[in-house]
């Protein structure tokens, strides 16, 4: 979630749209995609080549730290899809 200076429309406070290559989505609780301005968890259909994979000799930390859902952490915090716009 980048802005590409010169070429893309800001809005402030937003996060602005994907990076090229970068697919983002917006699930509900159980894990259902949503369509259009939706509230939930932001998660990749296809995320950047560079992502992080695992913690070194630590990969249950990564998944718990990264992975597990809940409305108080920042790995899984409430988006907005607005106008191509991702806002938290």
């Amino acid at each position: 979630m980048t802005p590409l200076p010169g070429s893309t429309v800001l809005k402030p406070g937003s996060a602005c749209g994907p990076f090229f290559g970068v697919i983002p989505v917006i699930l509900d609780d159980n894990g259902k995609e949503l369509e259009g301005e939706a509230e939930g968890f932001i998660a990749f259909k296809k995320p950047w080549p560079g992502i992080m994979r695992t913690v070194y000799g630590n990969h249950e930390r990564f998944q718990n730290t990264y992975f597990k859902r809940s409305r108080h952490s920042c790995s899984s915090a409430q988006m907005r899809v607005s106008s191509n716009f991702f806002e938290g």
